[in-house]
């Protein structure tokens, strides 16, 4: 009953950012997304019965809101992962609750300026996260950047084929018209080999 994997579908991670968001996500880029507390208990508990391995289970039922902070625009700072990422609006409170307190840059030595001023870890977009507290979070990811890529480009699809399709017909049209003045020509062309 409504069970989504918390990076796909329910992230639309914008061209460029996808190893800064699966990065910031760490451990919960594998979550399971279900709607309600009960539902996630459940799910742990068999796989301890059943002995299963273990798993992260995001309610969203559960969940204490956490909204992004706000950061004025500054050198190198992309902003807030939560703002940067597109998200269906029942998701929102889950992903201002996991990004809404990471931000984004292009370097680490931006990164580790802002570390340094308190406001929630900080995430390169080349996947190096940093935690406040001193942890460092990175490395090859776990192939969850290539997949929101994939997400992007599938999602993009059918625009590309309406558009392809547009473009055939206007071309069919233009072949449709042409093509009786050029048997006109051939036509003529033949009388005047023939005369």
């Amino acid at each position: 009953t409504g069970v989504q994997t918390c990076a796909l579908p329910i992230l639309h991670v914008p061209d460029g950012l996808e190893q800064a968001i699966e990065a910031a996500l760490a451990e919960q880029i594998s979550a399971v997304v279900v709607e309600r507390a009960d539902d996630a208990i459940a799910a742990v508990q068999y796989l301890r019965e059943h002995g299963g391995g273990s798993l992260t289970v995001l309610p969203l039922d559960g969940l204490a809101h956490q909204y992004p902070i706000n950061l004025f625009n500054e050198r190198g700072v992309l902003g807030v992962a939560a703002r940067l990422v597109r998200v269906d609006q029942r998701y929102r409170p889950l992903i201002d609750t996991l990004l809404g307190r990471t931000i984004v840059v292009d370097s680490i030595e931006v990164a580790r300026e802002m570390i340094g001023r308190g406001l929630g870890s900080v995430v390169t977009t080349d996947g190096i996260l940093l935690r406040q507290g001193g942890a460092v979070y990175g490395g090859r990811g776990s192939g969850a950047a290539e997949l929101m890529g994939l997400q992007r480009e599938v999602e993009a699809l059918p625009e590309r084929i309406d558009t392809a399709r547009r473009a055939e017909q206007a071309a069919r049209e233009r072949f449709e018209r042409s093509e009786p003045a050029v048997l006109d020509a051939r036509d003529a062309v033949s009388r005047a080999r023939a005369a």
